[in-house]
């Protein structure tokens, strides 16, 4: 290449560094925003240790006993006064609680020394109680008072709670097959699914009709992922007889494509760009709101398999063996990444300037966005990688068995034991889908079981696996290769999972044509929630939320009210 035109590619790339810093600040900046007007919310003041144990004596004693999380709080909830410790609020720390008495959020304190909080007391004996036990023994008996405890529940984020008591409705769509439904993604009021046909469907999720197809994949859609939904990790494998606690109706409302259906136009504000992977080996940057297509990204010669999008740069890994980073806005192909033996089945980026990416050649890698190099190189699984989760410095990966690594140190850090080996087995292969990617020579006769689909909580780790169990492991314990818990229920390979914002519950999806709720808290399956004819092969939750995508080709929404 000419030096001139080095010099132009040098310049072009210096200046998308820096509209790309410039979105940044702005991100931080709502952020920013928008954290201040959830202040204003929730009326609550900028938060302090000392601005509650100013108003006791012997401050120093209830600061001591603040930090060990022993200190005693006084609570004011619309009226009704309450005495509880701070550990006991604390215990959820992603709840809104945790968060309020963990120094995100502040409380207001009145002059008697209370913490004030603006919501209805009447039911909060019952948040405490469930906080203090880790469950709620005694749940109101008659419905009204249930569902106000659910309402609660749900705004004090204590989702265990929602997905004991919460109720149901259900309404039933229907029309024409368009497909198996291979991924989807939500956003705002928006759900996209896309097809093993290549077709992607837009959703109002309100009304659950539907808007527009985007046309323009020649294959089979295996990623998609919108810009404001790139905070969930590559998490999930991507594969083309308990009872709940509590009796109440079950709730299942179908959305099958209608080819005769009339679309319906985007209300509100216009979702963000979508990015979608096809086995046509392109990526494409959709205008959700309009239908058309922005970007087609070619360079891929293989399937484009997984996909990231952070902070304007889209990150895609592809059955060539390579990864690629793109500039969102621009479509211009940023950076090739090149160093893996086989297929790219998952990626993971953190904004700034590592990706890491886990492949059928055993390995993960991490690599450096600007310089394109391939920081470490870590080994040690024995079978192929098919899932990943990417959170501060640390990674967790999962094959045959799952591993946790400490980027900096560039090493191996815990080695969680996955199921015993078992005999192959036939329901891994969907024998009518000629693009199945779980090819039967990847499985000896006798072959370890391997993970589905991992997910870091806290200090746990939740992982999905093929001999359709999910276990638990906190690594914290003494003995942490072991699982502290295994949940037994399902009946096929777990396909994807989610964790509760309270890292109290655990949703996961399964070829066994369910979805469960578990408490793993508790370590028991709250609810089971039945109507897919096939294997539920995707899932995305917000809100109290679930929508699932099927081979039996319908998205199925599941709420809680």
């Amino acid at each position: 290449m000419p030096k001139q035109d080095i010099f132009l590619l040098k310049t072009e790339i210096q200046q998308l560094k820096q509209q790309i810093q410039d979105q940044r600040t702005d991100y931080l900046a709502r952020i920013e925003a928008l954290e201040k007007d959830a202040q204003t919310a929730l009326h609550v003041t900028p938060f302090s240790p000392l601005q509650i144990t100013s108003r006791y004596q012997d401050t120093s004693q209830l600061q001591q006993k603040s930090d060990s999380e022993d200190g005693i709080i006084k609570l004011n909830v619309g009226g009704h006064y309450f005495t509880t410790t701070v550990s006991t609020l604390t215990r959820y720390r992603e709840s809104m609680l945790g968060m309020m008495f963990g120094g995100r959020y502040g409380v207001k304190i009145n002059t008697d020394g209370s913490c004030f909080i603006d919501r209805d007391g009447t039911q909060f004996r019952h948040i405490l109680n469930y906080l203090r036990d880790g469950e709620l023994v005694a749940p109101p008996a008659d419905f009204n008072s249930r569902r106000e405890l659910a309402q609660e529940a749900k705004y004090y984020l204590l989702d265990g709670l929602v997905y004991q008591l919460g109720s149901y409705s259900m309404k039933t769509f229907s029309g024409k097959k368009k497909g198996s439904v291979e991924c989807l993604q939500m956003e705002g009021q928006i759900v996209v699914a896309g097809t093993n046909r290549g077709t992607i469907c837009v959703w109002d999720k309100s009304s659950l009709q539907l808007v527009r197809k985007l046309k323009g994949h020649s294959s089979s859609i295996c990623c998609m992922m919108f810009e404001a939904n790139s905070t969930t990790r590559g998490s999930r494998i991507r594969f083309s007889s308990s009872t709940s606690l509590h009796s109440l109706p079950s709730f299942t409302s179908t959305i099958s494509y209608n080819s005769q259906s009339s679309p319906t136009p985007i209300k509100k504000s216009s979702p963000a760009p979508l990015v979608t992977g096809s086995y046509d080996k392109t990526l494409r940057v959709w205008d959700v709101a309009t239908g058309e297509c922005k970007h087609l990204l070619e360079g891929h010669t293989g399937s484009v398999f997984c996909l990231q999008v952070e902070g304007g740069i889209i990150v895609s890994g592809s059955w060539d063996q390579t990864l690629r980073a793109w500039d969102l806005h621009s479509g211009v192909c940023l950076q090739t990444f090149v160093g893996h033996k086989d297929r790219v089945c998952c990626v993971a980026f953190d904004g700034n300037n590592v990706i890491v990416s886990g492949s059928w050649d055993k390995t993960v890698r991490v690599w450096d966005l600007t310089k394109g190099v391939c920081l470490h190189l870590l080994t040690g699984h024995q079978q192929a990688i098919d899932c990943l989760q990417f959170e501060g410095n640390t990674v967790v990966s999962g094959g045959d068995d799952i591993r946790v690594w400490d980027l900096v140190a560039g090493k191996c850090v815990h080695v969680l034991e996955g199921p015993p080996k078992t005999a192959y087995g036939e329901d891994f292969i969907d024998e009518n889908d000629p693009e199945d990617i779980v090819e039967k020579h990847r499985f000896p006769e006798e072959s370890p079981q391997f993970t589905c689909c991992v997910q870091l909580a806290g200090n746990c780790v939740i992982g999905g696996f093929s001999d359709h169990n999910l276990r638990v492991w906190n690594l914290n314990a003494s003995n942490s290769t072991q699982p502290m818990l295994t949940l037994q229920g399902h009946t096929g390979l777990i396909a994807c999972l989610h964790v509760t914002p309270d890292m109290r519950c655990v949703i996961s999806a399964s070829w066994d044509r369910t979805i469960r709720i578990w408490d793993i808290v508790a370590g028991k399956c709250l609810r089971v929630l039945e109507g897919h004819q096939d294997a539920v092969l995707c899932m995305q939750t917000a809100s109290h939320a679930i929508v699932s995508g099927s081979r039996d080709q319908s998205l199925r929404f599941w709420k809680f009210d």
